[in-house]
């Protein structure tokens, strides 16, 4: 019994160990400008490859523009015009870009956009 709980806690610290690591994987989000008018550059960085989607979303989740879906290995540079998806021009507000990484990881930072 001992020797299963032994396994089992060593299994756990492992498991930490490696979700602390893959925490770590993103190091920057850049918007500039931010607030934004016409355009906005973000740059995204991480410091080993990893699978990533990016996207503008508001508040309640829905998704605006899917900026990137696929693999990056260090840094990511993107220029959002405020075009959505639907190829219209995205009207003055708050809105969130959402990064999602190795299928289980979302940072988030809130951007604006002025008239």
């Amino acid at each position: 019994m001992k020797k299963i709980l032994l396994v089992i806690t060593m299994s756990l610290l492992m498991l930490t160990i490696l979700s602390a690591d893959e925490l770590k994987a993103l190091t920057d989000i850049v918007i500039d400008p931010n607030p934004m008018y016409d355009f906005t550059k973000i740059t995204v960085s991480f410091d080993s490859p990893v699978e990533v989607q990016i996207s503008i979303e508001t508040e309640a989740g829905k998704v605006i523009k899917t900026l990137y879906s696929g693999m990056v290995k260090d840094n990511l540079q993107m220029v959002w015009d405020r075009i959505g998806d639907n190829g219209t021009y995205t009207p003055s507000g708050e809105y969130f870009l959402i990064v999602r990484f190795n299928q289980r990881y979302t940072s988030v930072k809130r951007t604006l956009i002025l008239k």
